[in-house]
């Protein structure tokens, strides 16, 4: 049907799951596995736990012709210094860093006259991001420890969800 199923696989092959922990492999083998063709991917993976200090930003469709779009440019010049590579898509990057989520709130679209013109996933953990190797013009090349700027992400893009109280007019 042409659509993409993303899951991550072990160095054999065999599809896994995100909390599959005794089936992940060293980087070097998963990296050598792809580079030989061994397995037929998009490229090696890296999946979050809750035993790393690791955050993953996901940004959808902010790249048109690899130029970041209006609304991603705040949040690239605050991750400023990080490891930011583009997605297998290509209309896409992907943020790594270290740093803790301020809350369990992870995903939000962006919005313009209705329209949705992307879309901000932030995980922490039961999530992996296949890595491309092709790092972003201006980024950096190690991940860094960006807990300033998740803060602010979270405080401007993903504020927590506070409960609705219906309250009946008595």
């Amino acid at each position: 049907d042409g659509t993409r199923y993303k899951r991550p696989i072990n160095q054999w092959c065999d599809p896994i799951g995100v909390l599959d922990h005794d089936e992940f492999t060293y980087w070097g083998v998963a990296q050598s596995a792809v580079e030989m063709k061994r397995i037929h991917t998009q490229g090696a993976a890296f999946v979050f736990t809750a035993s790393d200090p690791f955050i993953g930003i996901d940004l959808d469709k902010c790249l048109e012709d690899y130029t970041p779009k209006e609304w991603v440019i705040p949040i690239l010049d605050a991750f400023r210094g990080t490891y930011i590579e583009y997605s297998p898509s290509l209309t896409g990057l992907k943020i790594y860093c270290i740093g803790n989520k301020p809350h369990s709130r992870c995903n939000t679209k962006i919005e313009h006259h209705d329209d949705v013109i992307g879309a901000i996933e932030c995980y922490s953990e039961r999530r992996f991001f296949t890595f491309t190797g092709d790092r972003f013009p201006g980024a950096g090349e190690d991940v860094i420890d960006q807990q300033g700027a998740i803060d602010w992400l979270f405080k401007q893009y993903l504020p927590k969800f506070e409960p609705l109280i219906y309250e009946p007019n008595i």
